[in-house]
């Protein structure tokens, strides 16, 4: 028998590891906002740090559940995914046992949960699938390859078990049936479910200011060093950049977050040149203040500090810091760039609504949540023209796609350089074009439509 639409559903969410990427930014989103439907929500997981984590996970909106935090999440840095797999089997093995049924459970990450929850009578379970984990490995070393064989094996076997499976963009619907063959011959068919920003908790901003910014976690694949490269690139563009207004005596103005207030008065060092630019990288968990503005000799222009979601657990996130100081030094510009790991979401906010653009420099990515809030807060977006932000960014309407290259990058921040009207036009456009098509409210209706469908065994 067919459940009603209207009903309200009793839904749990298993997620590996509840900190603060992207991954963990649309399950949260997805839990408030099937909470505002009137649905139960519960999440479980293996780690909630409170104090590594989203705000509304501590807001009591919904029940947070912690199971396995006790093992490992890796062996000497080695066999992250077993790990994985055997935390999160642990957290679905108290979910199937402690708990009572659920109408709905919604997994995503790791799809070796499935066949276990799908143990649980009248409950149904949805997939998010953000990309295959298997694209994701190394398979570099005949060893690794041994490794990762019956992962990638038990990947696909029990991604297929699910009743329903979302994507997060086409891109990834398109990578999801080129890479599971044997799914896609079955006929399975991923539905694309964009993620969403809460439009309203972005400000619209009170100026333009000749900042740029760049939003991303500690990680090689977020392509950090194109921010850096085209950063010093600009300065070769000098002679090609003619300001159309007066900014020799602009204030920059930065919240840190122990509240001190840091402001540097700019002075016009060539006569050509009488604005400046700040290049902020930011990351994502709260904690380190900004240290210092240093002005870049010869351009009138900036200081460049680097605030990077960094948890010294994750040994890439240590040794890339490693890499990008390196950079930093061959670039020549080592003395004027800040690493900085730590930004809470009201300085992350504060940093928007005072850029003159965001700066987005993975390639491929499989969606990409800096773009949607960075036009949420009225501000354009410069990325490369691949992977999700090709869905989510009007080219030259709402930003700039590019190659991934520091000469079409800096072309493109010479170009709001020159003409900061422009940016203001693009982030009006830009906020416009997220509030229609890439809100939360727009995602839960979505959302909310598939579980109904998927607990009342309707098929797409």
């Amino acid at each position: 028998m067919e459940r009603k639409q209207s009903s309200k559903l009793n839904i749990a969410f298993i997620h590996p590891d509840l900190g603060i990427g992207g991954a963990e930014r649309l399950i949260v989103d997805a839990a408030v906002e099937l909470a505002s439907h009137g649905h139960s929500v519960h999440i479980f997981t293996a780690h909630h740090d409170k104090n590594r984590c989203f705000e509304e996970t501590r807001a009591g909106i919904f029940p947070v559940t912690v199971y396995g935090d006790f093992l490992p999440r890796h062996i000497f840095y080695r066999l992250h995914a077993v790990c994985a797999y055997l935390r999160c089997m642990f957290v679905a093995l108290c979910v199937l046992f402690m708990w009572p049924s659920y109408d709905v459970i919604v997994a995503d990450l790791v799809s070796v949960v499935i066949p276990l929850v799908k143990l649980k009578k009248s409950t149904k379970v949805v997939f998010y699938c953000h990309f295959p984990d298997l694209l994701l490995a190394r398979h570099t070393t005949f060893l690794r390859r041994m490794y990762r064989k019956p992962i990638d094996f038990i990947e696909e076997l029990t991604t297929g078990m699910a009743d329903m499976i979302l994507v997060n963009s086409r891109f990834t619907a398109s990578i999801f049936a080129k890479t599971f063959k044997h799914l896609h011959a079955r006929g399975i068919r991923p539905a694309v479910l964009h993620p969403a920003v809460n439009v309203d908790q972005f400000e619209k901003p009170h100026s333009y200011k000749l900042n740029f910014l760049s939003i991303n976690r500690f990680e090689r694949k977020k392509n950090i060093d194109l921010a850096v490269s085209a950063f010093a690139m600009l300065h070769t563009l000098e002679g090609n950049i003619h300001q159309t207004s007066n900014l020799a005596d602009a204030n920059l103005t930065i919240a840190a977050s122990n509240t001190v207030v840091l402001q540097c008065q700019y002075k016009q060092v060539r006569k050509s040149v009488t604005g400046r630019t700040l290049v902020i990288i930011v990351g994502c968990t709260p904690g380190i203040p900004l240290k210092r503005i240093i002005v870049i000799q010869g351009f009138h222009l900036t200081s460049q500090h680097v605030l990077c979601g960094y948890d010294r657990r994750l040994r890439e996130n240590v040794e890339y810091l490693e890499e990008l100081k390196s950079l930093a030094e061959r670039e020549g510009v080592a003395d004027r760039v800040n690493f900085v790991t730590s930004c809470s979401t009201a300085e992350r906010n504060s940093l928007l609504s005072q850029c003159l653009c965001v700066l987005y420099t993975p390639t491929d990515e499989h969606f990409g949540i800096v773009p949607l809030e960075a036009m949420a807060a009225q501000k354009p977006v410069i990325a490369c023209n691949s992977g999700g932000p090709v869905e989510t960014i009007k080219n030259g309407e709402t930003g700039f796609l590019c190659d991934p290259t520091p000469k079409d990058f800096a072309l493109a921040m010479a170009k709001l350089i020159q003409d900061p009207e422009m940016a203001k036009r693009l982030g009006e456009q830009a906020r416009q074009h997220v509030n229609e098509s890439f809100s939360t409210r727009i995602f839960g209706q979505r959302l909310n439509q598939f579980l109904l469908d998927v607990a009342g065994n309707k098929q797409d």
